[in-house]
């Protein structure tokens, strides 16, 4: 598949993720994923955010409480970082 509509498919379905989070899913290398991240960007399909890890996303965690609950976002950025960058998805589905 096409990594252009891979990365789109896959943060349309999870609807927030890191660039590594999507990389690693799909075994492609974080560069491409930036890049494509980068095309939606432009077409003002994804929008990128600082994800607080004490506070937490609600999405990234399935839940909508608003609360950091050691989501995989959340867990990607470690004890020692309060923030993490992720990427999300505005496009229709």
């Amino acid at each position: 598949m096409n990594p252009l509509f891979a990365v789109r498919d896959l943060l349309r379905q999870r609807q927030i993720a890191t660039s590594g989070q999507l990389a690693t899913e799909l075994s492609l290398a974080t560069e491409i994923v930036d890049d494509v991240l980068a095309h939606w960007q432009r077409r003002g399909m994804v929008e990128s955010e600082v994800v607080e890890t004490g506070r937490g996303c609600g999405i990234g965690s399935r839940s909508s409480c608003g609360g950091c609950n050691g989501c995989d976002i959340a867990a990607k950025a470690g004890p020692s970082s309060p923030s993490i960058s992720a990427y999300r998805w505005l496009g229709t589905h």
